[in-house]
């Protein structure tokens, strides 16, 4: 069953509409915020295919807001994937996808059916880092601050 009702807003909305309440919405300062990451170096665990992925797509992932300081583990994990899915295809497209075993029948190489469980968890990185244009109006990406005025209701 999906969720009910509309998403909370932001508390920064909530503030700016005047509909932010102390009583229902909990306390500003006991809301977890992570700061932004600045410049990070890639893992050292990350060949080539992996560096070449962390740098077309952090630059764009940090400017949107989308990679906080927590989030540099996972996000190198996701570059490591993406190495792994390319070396499963290397390696299967010189050995070939479909092998003949020792009784003449033919199977699937291995390394095709490892890659198949590493393009899965793959796909689910890149959906929690909003990386498909289905995932990313589930995003909440933190918008920079230009004057945002408080309205009071009275």
């Amino acid at each position: 069953m999906g969720a009910r009702g509309p998403k909370q807003r932001p508390i920064e909305v909530q503030m700016a509409n005047g509909t932010y309440r102390k009583d229902r919405h909990g306390d500003i300062k006991e809301t977890v915020k992570f700061s932004t990451v600045g410049e990070a170096i890639p893992p050292d665990y990350l060949g080539e295919e992996g560096l070449r992925i962390w740098h077309d797509h952090y630059a764009e992932m940090k400017r949107v807001g989308v990679l906080q300081v927590t989030d540099m583990e996972s996000f190198g994990q996701l570059c490591l994937l993406h190495e792994k899915v390319k070396y499963a295809d290397d390696v299967c497209n010189e050995e070939g996808w479909v092998l003949t075993n020792d009784k003449g029948n033919r199977v699937r190489n291995p390394m095709a059916i490892q890659r198949a469980d590493w393009v899965r968890e793959l796909i689910q990185y890149k959906t929690r880092f909003g990386m498909f244009p289905s995932c990313r109006a589930d995003l909440q990406v933190e918008k920079p601050k230009t004057g945002i005025k408080v309205r009071k209701r009275g």
